[in-house]
């Protein structure tokens, strides 16, 4: 009897035992996946970016994107550049050896185009040991890659889309629309939206030659179409979005050209054909070459030209995607707008200069009114999706985007205003080590810069 009761007690103590293992590991869990506390280990094992800039050494910064910045260190002058790789919060997720500048997706691909990496630093795909580039990312994150390979009948170019397992989501596409390239040559993109992109192609002559060819890529159904406008005109007009199934812009013809055309053109979704709209409809006085037209998120395109005499492009006005009528004339409106952003959540950001050329920023709604009085400023800006930046006597300035009203300043020559409302501050107008640092625009404090 007694041995039976022994017994019990002692299975009765194990399975006490077991039950509090299991609590402990259950709190564990919880604090370190956003609980009320976090454990000891969670806290000693996370490391913060502001160590490394208080450790000395050289840093270059990159603003953020996608949640993500990358950051540069050279711990003395004899050691290799290690990048680290920061989230809003400074927290080191992870270092890299490849030469990345910013995340796409949760995706960043090194500059050669030889592999991608995730946001701890791991290696996604490794390209560049399978004879293979890296184009860019999908929205869904897939990676869209290129081979060129030669054959007893020339050369071959093939691409297509694989998800971050390498598992194919589009089979290798080959391409033969490319006649100017040979086995040297590398290919880029620009990804436009709806998972399309602009592909063409450098030659590495000694010379950097481009080639003036270059074509749309569907990156979900692998159709594709060659562009009948030159490699620089396609770069030009890589922020054209489509709506409702076309992507309007305007290309302007160049001299002794057959190919180019006048006027307006759009790119169907569907069959990336491009066909042309109207021709000669804008007459732009003493201009050298136009640019296409930005389009925002109301179907108004803003057009400009750019000219001999002037160091900036000229912004003539905005035009209805579906008229092609202009519905907001800057020209006669302003003395010169040298730069106009497309619209976002109805609003715009110009940038105006008077006859004595100095600078204001202005934002205006759909109709051309102005939402607050432009401000003079003398040196950079930069705008986000509710924020401008811009400089006065070599102070920052943040104001809300809709009313004018400030949010925050600090010192500064330039910025450049990331994801998450975090600003990249420049402190000097040299681009040396550790002239940059992060700033939160909405509290209007410098970031990781404290132990």
């Amino acid at each position: 009897m007694k041995k039976r009761l022994y017994s019990l007690i002692s299975l009765l103590l194990i399975v006490c035992l077991l039950l509090l293992s299991s609590c402990t590991q259950d709190g564990e869990q919880n604090s370190s996946n956003g609980g009320a506390t976090n454990s000891a280990n969670a806290q000693a094992n996370e490391r913060n970016i502001s160590s490394v800039f208080l450790s000395g050494g050289s840093c270059y910064y990159n603003e953020f994107n996608d949640g993500y910045a990358v950051v540069k260190c050279f711990p003395d002058s004899e050691s290799d550049p290690i990048q680290y790789i920061i989230n809003t919060e400074g927290t080191i997720c992870g270092e890299t050896s490849y030469r990345i500048e910013s995340f796409e997706n949760g995706i960043a691909i090194s500059s050669d185009g030889g592999v991608a990496i995730d946001t701890t630093g791991a290696v996604i795909y490794d390209a560049k040991s399978k004879g293979e580039g890296i184009l860019g990312s999908t929205n869904e994150g897939n990676l869209l890659l290129y081979k060129i390979e030669n054959t007893v009948n020339g050369m071959s170019i093939s691409v297509c889309t694989i998800d971050q397992k390498g598992q194919p989501v589009l089979g290798w596409q080959e391409i033969n629309v490319f006649t100017e390239l040979t086995s040297t040559a590398k290919l880029y993109a620009i990804p436009l939206d709806e998972n399309i992109f602009v592909i063409y192609g450098v030659d590495d002559y000694g010379n950097g030659k481009y080639s003036n060819e270059a074509f749309y890529f569907n990156a979900e159904t692998g159709a594709y179409a060659k562009s009948c406008s030159t490699t620089s005109w396609e770069i030009e007009a890589k922020d054209a979005k489509f709506h409702n199934g076309k992507r309007v812009y305007f290309q302007r013809e160049n001299q002794n050209s057959d190919v180019l055309f006048d006027g307006w053109v759009s790119v169907d979704k569907n069959t990336l054909k491009i066909t042309e709209i109207r021709a000669g409809s804008i007459h732009m006085p003493n201009f050298l070459s136009c640019d296409y037209a930005y389009s925002g998120d109301n179907n108004l395109l803003s057009l400009a030209y750019s000219s001999i005499w002037e160091t900036n492009k000229i912004y003539v006005g905005y035009y209805d995607e579906s008229t092609l009528n202009v519905k907001i004339d800057l020209t006669t409106k302003y003395h010169k707008v040298t730069f106009a952003s497309p619209f976002y959540d109805g609003v715009a950001v110009l940038r105006i200069c008077n006859d004595a050329e100095a600078q204001f920023i202005a934002a205006i709604d759909e109709n051309g009114n102005e939402l607050f009085t432009p401000i003079e400023f003398d040196g950079a800006f930069d705008f986000s999706k509710d924020t401008i930046g811009y400089v006065v006597d070599n102070t920052v300035h943040f104001i809300d985007k809709k009313s004018g009203v400030e949010i925050s300043s600090t010192p500064g020559v330039d910025c450049a205003i990331g994801s998450d409302g975090i600003a990249l501050i420049s402190t000097t107008r040299d681009s040396e080590a550790n002239s940059k640092h992060y700033f939160d625009i909405s509290s209007g404090t410098i970031l990781f810069q404290n132990a």
